[in-house]
């Protein structure tokens, strides 16, 4: 089934389901070659009791509390989560050689996260692992889960680098299936990547069809986790711009990925402030974004912008979250009671206000900053660009009797002709919020006009220009569909 290959990352965590497809047929393997059917073999071969399903003999050669991988000795090597085991019987000399390696061997980041959609539910669970193998090479893998009303997806990602990091191998196991037990709703679909000399051989491997192709070695070529990895590890002051070539195997394309790392930014994460760097992912497909603390640990990663976002956790509170479908952070996405516009907002700096009202969104920073897009149902639909900016400059006068005007034009907003307007404002009184700047956009989607005003401190407002744009960008007319489920999105980009 897999190919015996002394580099690869093996099937590292490939999830209980990769066990439900082949565990019976290895176990009537094995029965009629007769593994462990004398003595001897019962004292030298490990056994596993699966909880789908078979029996897998041979031998273990991973064994820790919350993974195990054997190695059947014909070619095949399994992981799995111990949850998913009945029974694991360790020969009396593979124990004393398991944990002579265990003790060699290292695991240098166990990390645990939970994953919510744009509503901030618990949709599922993500697990992380660095370890350094007693021959200096380094594993790393990522193992999803998530679940669904009537179906669970799993995905695993596992590479192998050599003590120099140079990478070496890697896969992509997808599982899905129905929680309802339908056979015909289950998929399956493993790719494995393996660097020998110049080439790479590429396995693609589902339940009816396996191909295999070589590609020639680029020597920039690197897999996610460890690109991720090298930007990470490797920081000494400001990285700036670093490109690589990138095969993902849970995408199974080769594209350039440039990484960058920001300056610092201030947070609030759990009960206080933070100082968090921002690294950006670029693609093809995008950009995605991950906040770092000082120690270099995640504090948040988009993988779909803010509807695949995952948060640090312990075990117990990541499977817990996903068991009780729990909200685990604030909503990204909100629309107005009539359902006539809908906005998202970037990151958790941003919180919807408390108070809604039909035909507009609010949402306010912890810089000070608040926006607003509103829906101009009294601006008509064949109003040219430049009265409808005049009718909202008006109103602006109005709200703020104080504002200067300091720049106003025409601009191309959401693919037809709009404004911009940008000035200053004071509000002198018991709780001046001292000096503001106030930036108004009117566009038009679909024949209807909108206006986005965002106001914030003078001091704060060049840090927030960015995420002002983005909130532009995604602002939903009549929006009417839930934020993307893991089935409606495809396999992340793996990764930073």
């Amino acid at each position: 089934m897999f190919p015996r290959s002394p580099s690869s990352w093996r099937a590292k965590l490939a999830l209980s389901c990769l066990i439900g497809f082949f565990g019976s047929a290895l176990a009537a393997q094995q029965g009629e070659t007769g593994t462990g059917s004398t003595e001897a073999q019962q004292r030298t071969v490990d056994r596993i009791v699966l909880k789908h399903g078979g029996v897998l003999e041979g031998r273990l050669t991973v064994d820790h509390p919350s993974y195990v991988e054997i190695d059947t000795g014909d070619g095949i090597v399994i992981g799995m989560d111990p949850a998913d085991t009945l029974l694991i019987e360790r020969a009396q000399q593979r124990t004393d050689e398991a944990s002579a390696t265990a003790a060699k061997a290292r695991v240098e980041r166990d990390q645990w996260s939970i994953i919510h959609d744009g509503f901030g539910t618990a949709i599922g669970w993500m697990h992380e692992v660095r370890r350094v193998e007693t021959d200096g090479r380094v594993r790393l893998s990522q193992e999803w889960h998530f679940r669904e009303d009537t179906s669970r997806t799993e995905w695993s990602v596992v590479e192998l680098w050599d003590a120099d990091g140079n990478p070496l191998s890697g896969v992509f196991h997808e599982h899905t299936h129905d929680v309802r037990g339908r056979p015909e709703r289950r998929a399956e679909r493993i790719i494995r990547a393996t660097i020998e000399g110049d080439e790479m051989i590429v396995e693609r491997r589902t339940p009816g069809a396996t191909t295999r192709n070589s590609y020639e070695v680029d020597p920039n070529l690197a897999f996610p986790l460890g690109a991720r990895e090298t930007i990470v590890r490797d920081v000494s002051g400001d990285v700036g711009l670093r490109d690589f070539l990138i095969f993902d195997p849970a995408k199974d394309v080769f594209e350039r990925r440039r990484y960058q790392l920001s300056g610092n930014r201030s947070i609030v994460a759990g009960s206080g402030r933070k100082q968090v760097r921002v690294l950006e992912t670029h693609s093809e497909t995008g950009v995605r974004i991950e906040w770092l603390d000082g120690a270099w640990q995640t504090v948040r990663r988009e993988f779909a912008g803010p509807e695949l976002v995952a948060i640090p956790a312990t075990e117990t509170e990541a499977r817990d979250a996903v068991q009780a479908v729990r909200k685990v952070a604030p909503r990204s996405f909100q629309r107005d009671h009539s359902e006539s516009v809908g906005l998202w907002l970037p990151n958790p700096s941003w919180r919807f206000t408390d108070e809604q009202v039909d035909g507009s969104v609010s949402a306010q920073c912890d810089r000070g900053g608040l926006v607003t897009v509103a829906r101009l149902g009294h601006i008509g639909t064949e109003t040219p660009a430049v009265e409808a900016a005049d009718a909202v400059l008006r109103w602006l006068h109005q709200a703020h009797p104080t504002l200067q005007l300091q720049d106003r034009h025409e601009r191309e907003i959401h693919s037809s002709m709009g404004s911009e307007i940008i000035g200053e404002i004071r509000e002198p009184g018991p709780k001046d919020p001292g000096r503001q700047t106030i930036l108004v956009r009117v566009f038009r989607i679909d024949g209807e006009w909108f206006g986005l005003c965002a106001q914030a401190p003078v001091d704060h407002f060049d840090e927030l220009q960015s995420d002002l744009d983005w909130m532009l960008d995604r602002v939903e007319q009549r929006p009417t569909a839930n934020p993307a489920t893991p089935s409606a999105v495809a396999a992340p980009a793996t990764g930073g």
